[in-house]
C-alpha cells in the first residue's frame, strides 16, 4: 500500500506542475512586464508568498527543480518504508519463530524489573524491542546480515541483486546528510566520477519495482517460515483446548478469572492471561475458552472443581480437545 500511493503522489504532483506550467504560459504574455514581476502566492495560513522572482524562473522550477526535489523527497521516504517492513516482518518471525532467535547474547535484567512483568510475553516485547531498536541503527547493511543469521534468508538469492539494493539505500543516505554530494566511498564502490547523485524518473520508477519485487519475494519466504513452525510446534507439544460454562457465585469465584490470577502447574508459574484465549457470557452465565499446555489447564480446571465444591462457583459443562487451527499473518508494504 505504501508503495503504491508514494507512486500515486508522485504522477499526481507531477501532473499539477505541468498544469500549473501550462495556466502560467497561457495567463503571461513573454516579454512583457507582467513576466518579469515577482510571482507570489497567497496561503491561508502565511499570507502572500513570494515563490518566485519572475515567471521565467517559476517556470524552469516547475519544469525541473520542483519534480527533483518531489523525486528525491519521496526515494528517501521509500527507502524508509523499506526498512521498516524488513524489521515488522522480524516482528512477525518472532511470534511464531522464537526458536530461531536463541542465541548466546546476554540480556540483562534486575531483579525488580524481573518480578515486575506482568507475564512473559512482556519479557519477550522487550527482547525484541532491543533487537529492532539494534538493527534501526545498523542500516541495510546490517539488516541483510541479521536476515542470514537468524531467519536464514539470503539476499543474494533474491531477484534483484544485493549491489541494486545497496546503491538504493547508499545513495538515500548522500541525499540526507550530504545533500546528494558523493564522498570517495561511494565513487569508488559504485566506480563512477560524479560529484552528485540525484533521481531522475527512470531511477525513481526502477527503485519502486525493485523494491516491490524484493518485499514480494520476503513476503513468500517469511510465511513459509511461520507456517513450518506452527506445524512442528503441533507436532512436538500439541496445545489443548478447553470450552467451560460457569457461574460465578461471590467475590472468591469471581477472582479465578482475573487476568493477573496466577497459579502453579508442577514447577511452572502460570497466569491466566496466558491460556485464556476468550471469555464472554453475562451474569447468570459465562464460558471460558482455554488453550495452552495439557498439564497448565489441567491444573486450571482442578482449581476450577475446588471453587465449586467450596460454593464459590457453579461448573455447568467441560469440554477439552487437541487445538488443530492456525493462522497467519504478516506485514507488508505494497
Amino acid at each position: 500500500m505504501e508503495l503504491q500511493r508514494i507512486r500515486s503522489l508522485y504522477i499526481a504532483s507531477t501532473y499539477a506542475f505541468h498544469i500549473t506550467s501550462r495556466h502560467l504560459h497561457k495567463n503571461t504574455k513573454h516579454g512583457s512586464n507582467e513576466a518579469l514581476n515577482p510571482v507570489s502566492i497567497l496561503h491561508k495560513n502565511l499570507g502572500e508568498i513570494e515563490i518566485a522572482p519572475n515567471a521565467y524562473a517559476f517556470w524552469r522550477r516547475l519544469d525541473s527543480q520542483y519534480p527533483r526535489y518531489l523525486r528525491e523527497s519521496l526515494f528517501v521516504r521509500l527507502i524508509s518504508a523499506f526498512e521498516v517492513f524488513l524489521i515488522l516482518s522480524i516482528q512477525d518471525v518472532f511470534l511464531a519463530r522464537r526458536d530461531l532467535f536463541h542465541s548466546d547474547k546476554r540480556f540483562l535484567l534486575s531483579d525488580g524489573e524481573l518480578l515486575s512483568a506482568k507475564n512473559i510475553t512482556s519479557l519477550w516485547s522487550r527482547i525484541i524491542k532491543k533487537e529492532t531498536r539494534y538493527l534501526h541503527s545498523q542500516g541495510f547493511a546490517g539488516i541483510m546480515k541479521y536476515y542470514n543469521r537468524y531467519l536464514n534468508i539470503d539476499f543474494n538469492s533474491l531477484s534483484i541483486s544485493t549491489r541494486s539494493l545497496n546503491e538504493l539505500h547508499d545513495r538515500r543516505h548522500l541525499l540526507v546528510h550530504r545533500l546528494g554530494k558523493t564522498d570517495e566511498c561511494y565513487r569508488h564502490t559504485y566506480n563512477t566520477n560524479r560529484k552528485t547523485v540525484t533521481v531522475d524518473e527512470d531511477f525513481f520508477l526502477m527503485a519502486i519495482n525493485h523494491i516491490q519485487c524484493v518485499v514480494e519475494e520476503l513476503q513468500i519466504l517469511i510465511v513459509g517460515l511461520i507456517e513450518k513452525k506452527l506445524t512442528r510446534s503441533r507436532a512436538w507439544k500439541t496445545p489443548f483446548k478447553l470450552e467451560i460454562e460457569l457461574v460465578i457465585c461471590d467475590d472468591e469465584g469471581q477472582s479465578l478469572l482475573q487476568d493477573d490470577f496466577y497459579f502453579f502447574a508442577g514447577e511452572d508459574l502460570v497466569s491466566l492471561n496466558t491460556i485464556q484465549s476468550s471469555i464472554s457470557g453475562d451474569d447468570n452465565k459465562l464460558k471460558l475458552i482455554l488453550e495452552g499446555e495439557k498439564s497448565h489447564l489441567s491444573e486450571y480446571k482442578k482449581l476450577l472443581k475446588q471453587s465449586d465444591k467450596k460454593g464459590h462457583l457453579v461448573l455447568m459443562q467441560i469440554q477439552g480437545g487437541k487445538v488443530t487451527e492456525t493462522r497467519v499473518k504478516t506485514s507488508g508494504i505494497k
